[in-house]
């Protein structure tokens, strides 16, 4: 069930997409998908109108159209928004808003829970009620938590006007607080104690100036004892309290200093080194949480009725479906993820990273600058995980051929091994053990960077800045290449992915992009003119985003180098199991260079104590249409959609603004 967070993510992510997109038309392809008005009446008031902003109220994805309306839809339980996206299961989409320029937004919903409606969007500000047959939309939506109004005195105001109701309860009302559900009430309630001192001095030594300085901070997280009611798969529960999950203790020095190397004030060499931990606010293995909560399995639809002819409570292989994936799914457990001690306390053993600086500042002429930084960032204490339930023997290597087209990196057609695939015996036995990378060998992240920049303010009140910036990180997970059931948690501060596989080579564990990669200009230019006129602009000139790929291999191709079928199928009689996996190491080719202008004329009045302000805004005035971002995923022979744009950059646009100081 999408809850806040959710909801907002999925918010402003169209955001970028829908928004001053006019709607051509509206399908419905469930009759009670806007129930309980028809369909064609919600088509004729969404037909012609824009799309002026998309928002999130409470759990809900509101569209602002042009005119005062809003479309509201919920997700529910299965809901999917999708722009763009390949390989869509027609079967599951329930409706679709098309767009004049071609393009449509399509709600896939399996389970048939979510609901669209068209109404006043004040209503949905003042409060008015909008409840509705089969329209999850509840009378009287309350407080927005991420609204200014959401306050400690807020929250203690409502919890006295209301002082039998449970915590739990009062999070979960949405007449009370929007948004709230109950896997994040849940995780509201957990408990954690933060504590942190930081101590500073400052020495000057005739022409050298340094900052010395210390910071000590110590976070303990635990959980209450938790009930949970029986399910249909679990009877009812009792967890444990839980402490020290995590208990951090950190003490980060931090070292600076400035010397002015003639002793003139116009030339400053300066230097940094510093440690730093990330900022801890929840609670780690907690027992209610660290259920299995689903699992999965192969299908093979033989007879084409589009219902899974097998037991689906039984936890292997019969009928037409594989066995599970996990098999704790189902059954009170330790978890199937815990951290031993050395991932969940101790002094300086929380991941961190070392920052590190060298700048040299000199003063050309007056109010004219010049700055020239290396930058040096690394981190260390990452955590692995382990599945102890297998060892390296119950994995078998394997191979796949990448597809032979000449936009792959040397053409493609090329051997990728480096995989490993469980087998049947071990499948579904999980035991994740989260640990320090360092009882398996050693991960690395190192970024270097370089900046040179020039800053001049003229006569006149004119400025003008330039810089170009050159970077790349390093990243190393190669000890692990033996090891398939050790997964590295992070890479580049990204959390691994569980749905696309990665080949254990060189070529995809050791990633050193090239340093054109990360190398950008920007000019800034601000020009005052007669009458208080003022011009601005701003170039830059940025990498473009990275080529890669993944494929959907199938139990067939993968048997060749396996020597028998995908450890998921589980003995299936027939088995219709793939795997995704990456043909493309993420360093190897690059879409073009961005490079964008954007200029600005405004102008200044007074009348009395009211100054205005006038704005005119010409945004990418070459028309650039980047990529910016396209679909990865190469299906078949031929790459399918592979490498259409799904966002590219938006093009030459015009604004009007003002702006009153009063």
């Amino acid at each position: 069930m999408p809850e806040l967070p959710e909801v907002e993510t999925i918010a402003r992510q169209l955001r970028e997409l829908v928004v001053d997109r006019t709607i051509s038309d509206f399908e419905s392809r469930w009759v009670r998908l806007t129930e309980p008005e028809p369909a064609e009446v919600v088509a004729a008031r969404l037909r012609g109108r824009r799309i002026s902003s998309v928002r999130r109220r409470g759990k809900f994805v509101v569209f602002d159209l042009d005119g005062g309306d809003a479309l509201v839809i919920s997700l529910r339980m299965t809901g999917k928004l999708l722009y763009g996206v390949e390989d869509v299961d027609e079967r599951y989409v329930r409706g679709q808003i098309l767009f004049s320029d071609g393009t449509a937004l399509r709600f896939s919903d399996t389970r048939k829970f979510g609901r669209m409606a068209v109404v006043d969007a004040a209503a949905l500000e003042t409060r008015k009620d909008l409840r509705r047959p089969k329209m999850p939309l509840h009378s009287s939506l309350g407080q927005e938590p991420l609204a200014r109004g959401f306050t400690p005195a807020w929250l203690r105001a409502l919890v006295r006007r209301r002082p039998r109701a449970a915590i739990k309860v009062l999070l979960l009302d949405q007449r009370a607080i929007a948004g709230i559900g109950n896997i994040y009430a849940i995780e509201a309630l957990w408990r954690s104690r933060d504590i942190a001192a930081y101590a500073q001095d400052q020495w000057t030594i005739r022409q050298l100036t340094l900052n010395l300085g210390v910071r000590f901070d110590n976070f303990n997280g635990y959980a209450p004892e938790t009930s949970m009611p029986a399910g249909p798969w679990v009877p009812a529960r009792e967890f444990p309290r839980t402490k020290n999950a995590p208990n951090w203790t950190n003490l980060n020095p931090r070292f600076g200093g400035a010397y002015d190397l003639f002793g003139n004030g116009k030339t400053a060499v300066k230097a940094s080194l510093g440690r730093y931990t990330p900022y801890a606010i929840a609670a780690v293995d907690i027992p209610a949480n660290n259920q299995a909560t689903s699992t999965t399995r192969t299908w093979n639809d033989a007879n084409g009725n589009y219902v899974p002819d097998c037991d689906l409570r039984s936890s292997g292989a019969n009928g037409e479906c594989g066995g599970w994936s996990d098999l704790t799914f189902g059954q009170i457990r330790a978890g199937s993820t815990h951290r031993v001690a050395d991932a969940l306390g101790g002094y300086n053993r929380q991941d961190y990273n070392w920052q590190a600086a060298v700048q040299v500042q000199r003063e050309l002429r007056p109010n004219v600058a010049l700055n020239a930084g290396y930058f040096r960032t690394w981190y260390g204490n990452f955590l692995v995980t382990d599945n102890q339930a297998t060892a390296v023997s119950d994995f078998d290597p394997f191979c796949v051929t990448a597809p032979t087209d000449q936009r792959l990196p040397g053409g493609g057609g090329n051997r990728i091994c480096g995989l490993y695939d469980i087998k049947p015996a071990a499948f579904g036995r999980v035991d994740h053990v989260v640990t320090q990378h360092t009882h398996y060998g050693m991960q690395h992240e190192v970024y270097n960077g370089v900046d040179l920049g020039i800053e001049a303010r003229l006569s006149g009140g004119a400025r003008l800045q330039a810089g170009v910036g050159m970077g790349r990180t390093m990243t190393d997970t190669c000890d692990f290449n033996s090891l398939p059931q050790v997964l590295p948690t992070n890479i580049g501060e990204a959390a691994i992915s569980t749905t696309v596989v990665t080949p254990r080579t060189d070529d995809f564990c050791h990633i050193s992009r090239p340093w054109t990669s990360a190398t950008g200009l920007k000019l800034v230019a601000i020009y005052p003119l007669p009458w208080d006129f003022q011009f601005s602009a701003l170039y830059f000139d940025k990498p473009g985003i990275p080529i890669v790929a993944s494929r959907a291999y199938t139990n067939a191709e993968i048997r060749q180098s396996l020597g028998r079928d995908l450890g998921q199928c589980r003995g299936a009689a027939t088995c219709n199991a793939s795997v995704v996996i990456g043909v493309t190491p993420d360093a190897s080719v690059f879409e073009q260079r961005l490079r964008q202008m954007d200029i600005r004329f405004s102008r200044g009045f007074r009348l009395g104590k009211t100054r205005i302000r006038g704005n005119g805004d010409l945004y990418n005035l070459f028309n650039a249409s980047n990529v910016l971002n396209m679909t990865t995923r190469y299906s078949g022979t031929t790459g399918g959609q592979w490498l259409r744009p799904l966002q590219i950059l938006g093009g030459r646009m015009f604004k009007f603004s003002a702006q009153f100081d009063f």
